[in-house]
């Protein structure tokens, strides 16, 4: 919330505040800033970035519902770890099969979400009573079916986030044991993960912040000497021909795509 109360303020106090420029200048994915200015911490930040209130509101809804339950068969390690994974596994998909987009937002990791709960449903069918496991089929397999549809039939969405994120989520629920219930503390192997996923989203939202703090000081006339900007490789502005995209993404003068 503290992130996109920024990208407001700066971006317009719109309902769809989306100046890509304060985007960009936040961490959303941009291939030449992550490939050619090696700022590969895109990949993370892309995910807490959002294209206007609606979309926060939205990727927040659907976090709030598949969140708990993942958590609750999980545990909070292995869901900080499946979220985080999949989530830049998607931004990766992204990078390679969206390359002229500018995108943000928090999908690709959400359908990682979907894509673990569905396959755990699958996974665990000779375990879980078989109400538990007809009733994730039928909640989680439309709604897949169904974001897929509306992404495929608009041009606003960054498919190859969303596929990238589910397939993803599939694959980690097919290695990640759940959490059993004979099971009284988190292994330490599960807990250390957490830490190294969570140090690196704290990394990355500082090098992020530090990043805009540059582009506020050149946008003030207050440039300032470091060794890599948002400018150096894009000269001030993204290129005239790049989508913004909505997984994670936002624009005023560039197309919008969501994730």
């Amino acid at each position: 919330m503290a992130i996109f109360l920024v990208e407001w303020v700066y971006g317009g106090m719109g309902i769809m505040s989306t100046d890509v420029r304060v985007l960009v200048a936040l961490g959303a994915k941009q291939n030449a800033l992550v490939i050619g200015g090696l700022q590969y911490w895109r990949l993370i930040t892309c995910m807490f970035l959002h294209i206007g209130f609606l979309h926060l509101l939205f990727n927040n809804y659907a976090l709030w519902i598949i969140g708990q339950e993942i958590e609750k068969l999980y545990g909070s390690a292995r869901f900080v770890v499946l979220y985080v994974v999949t989530g830049v596994l998607a931004s990766v998909c992204s990078l390679v099969l969206s390359p002229e987009a500018v995108s943000a937002g928090a999908s690709g990791a959400i359908f990682g979400l979907f894509g673990v709960l569905g396959t755990f449903a699958f996974r665990y069918r000779r375990e879980i009573p078989s109400t538990i496991g007809k009733s994730i089929r039928s909640r989680v397999l439309p709604i897949i079916a169904l974001n897929l549809f509306i992404g495929f039939q608009t041009g606003i969405v960054d498919n190859a986030a969303h596929v990238g994120g589910l397939v993803s989520g599939v694959i980690l629920a097919l290695v990640v044991p759940y959490k059993r219930l004979d099971e009284r503390e988190t292994p330490i192997f599960w807990r250390s993960l957490q830490i190294a996923c969570l140090t690196a989203v704290a990394l990355s939202l500082i090098l992020a912040f530090r990043n805009f703090a540059v582009f506020q000081s050149v946008r003030n006339g207050r440039p300032r000497t470091v060794s890599r900007s948002i400018f150096d490789t894009t000269g001030m502005a993204v290129p005239a021909a790049s989508r913004i995209q909505i997984t994670s993404s936002a624009s005023s003068d560039v197309r919008c795509i969501i994730v």
